[in-house]
């Protein structure tokens, strides 16, 4: 029992010891494969992280140019854009907003389509009113003042316009502008304001049509005491939007109040990202994977393959079964698959790392953190399931390559294994089992187990 017992345990780390003594056999080929696959892994793992980048600033630059992650509105305002109905009352949405937990900041607004002139020019704007304060909590709206200042609390008849509209205008810091908006009455009012910024953030809704004054001096203005048309919430992070769309929309009575995400107050932005995000997904993962990883190693296993096929068929002549050849070379190619794909995950994570601290041609640092394994993962990143579509992706497709030069095992071991040994194999006499296989495998090592004489069984060799 304890001589039967040993060979086994010694089975158990025959393959992992052929793989690797087959991979040093070859130190010059195992090495060019392996630093290509860290390299081509590396890059992709770079490409995928800037472009999860390059979606989270789109998303970033929609949600935190002017539009927050959700907006409270009087029933029907979204669609009407009427000041008639506004918002007379928003103590119950104050209430909301002090328990939970999940906003870093939150706005008042009041929104007007109305006209701005200046001289014989005019331009159909969207008159909005702010508090300078509190919008910095929830926009980044003062961070696109291209010329002048940001509005300041208090001061009388500011106006900053999108950069289009004053060039639309030829305005320029200082000039006199006239706005002219319709009341809740419906009466049309007008009132002159100087021009102190303008604004360019790339968003259409900023440059093209965007009117900014005090909202203290748009509710005077336009006769509306206290009431307000927008509260603009913004979330700790993008994934909490929904969970406080749905807390708000259950706790406000639905006949007074509407609430609305930001998804539902662009919808093309929204898919648009979605489409962006598989895409990319697509390209990356798939096809340059595809691409990259799965051709480079077919090519070198199946030359491998047919550099070794007087071995495999020894191994085959000595009793090794065609199982066992095909998970012993399929090791030799999951070891560089592994070794591989974790370098060359390091590689990229520290040229992510790198990027996201300096940035690139004097642009500021990119936030590339997605997309990377657990390593620099991030509550409000993409979920770890989504990672591990990355992570695994590259992997898997060099695994495809693997198999199918390694399913060959058997056949190329045929070629050269003798005669004898493809032929049908005979019924041993009683007492003369066959125990080919493992022990043929140790013998072809020159292990302390190997087997011999009567036990390897089998057909025997002519001589001579």
């Amino acid at each position: 029992m304890t001589h039967s017992a040993k060979p086994k345990t010694h089975v158990r780390w025959i393959y992992l010891i052929l793989a690797l003594r087959n991979l040093w056999r070859n130190p010059k080929r195992t090495l060019l494969t392996l630093f290509s696959m860290v390299l081509g892994i590396a890059a992709l793992t770079l490409l995928s992280a800037l472009n999860d980048g390059w979606l989270k600033e789109m998303q970033d630059n929609f949600i935190l140019a002017v539009t927050g992650h959700v907006q409270v509105h009087a029933v029907g305002f979204e669609a009407s854009q009427n000041l008639r109905d506004r918002m007379p009352e928003i103590e119950p949405v104050r209430g909301l907003i002090a328990r939970d937990t999940a906003l870093s900041g939150w706005t008042l607004r009041v929104r007007s389509s109305g006209l701005a002139s200046l001289g014989g020019t005019g331009a159909g704007v969207q008159i909005m009113g702010v508090d300078p304060e509190q919008e910095t909590w929830v926009t980044r709206m003062d961070q696109s003042v291209q010329t002048g200042r940001w509005l300041r609390p208090g001061q009388p008849r500011d106006l900053l316009l999108g950069s289009t509209v004053a060039a639309n205008l030829g305005a320029g810091i200082g000039d006199r502008v006239v706005l002219t908006a319709q009341r809740p009455t419906g009466e049309m009012a007008s009132e002159v304001f100087y021009l102190h910024g303008i604004l360019h953030a790339g968003a259409p809704q900023i440059d093209r049509t965007l009117a900014l004054i005090n909202l203290g001096e748009m509710q005077s203005w336009l006769g509306m005491g206290e009431a307000v048309t927008d509260v603009v919430l913004r979330a700790t992070k993008h994934g909490a939007s929904t969970g406080i769309r749905e807390r708000f929309a259950a706790s406000l009575p639905a006949e007074t109040f509407e609430v609305m995400g930001w998804q539902e107050l662009d919808p093309m932005v929204s898919q648009w990202l979605k489409f962006s995000g598989a895409y990319g997904l697509i390209l990356i993962l798939i096809v340059v994977a595809l691409a990259l990883v799965l051709v480079e190693v077919l090519n070198t296993m199946l030359m491998a393959l047919h550099e070794r096929t007087r071995e495999l068929g020894i191994l085959s002549a000595l009793g090794t079964r065609g199982g066992q050849l095909f998970a012993m070379v399929l090791l030799e190619g999951l070891l560089l698959i592994f070794a591989g794909s974790l370098l060359g995950y390091l590689l990229g994570a520290g040229l992510v790392s790198w990027l996201a601290l300096e940035g690139t041609g004097g642009h500021r640092p990119l936030p590339l953190r997605q997309r990377l394994p657990v390593l620099l993962h991030e509550p409000g990143d993409p979920s770890p399931a989504d990672l591990g579509v990355g992570a695994a992706g590259r992997p898997l497709s060099g695994l495809e390559g693997v198999a199918y030069p390694h399913q060959r095992c058997p056949e190329e071991a045929l070629i050269y294994a003798p005669a004898s040994e493809q032929e049908p194999p005979r019924r041993p006499p009683p007492g003369r089992e066959d125990h080919r296989g493992a022990g043929s495998v140790q013998m072809f090592l020159g292990g302390d187990h190997a087997l011999s004489g009567p036990e390897r069984g089998g057909a025997q060799h002519p001589t001579g």
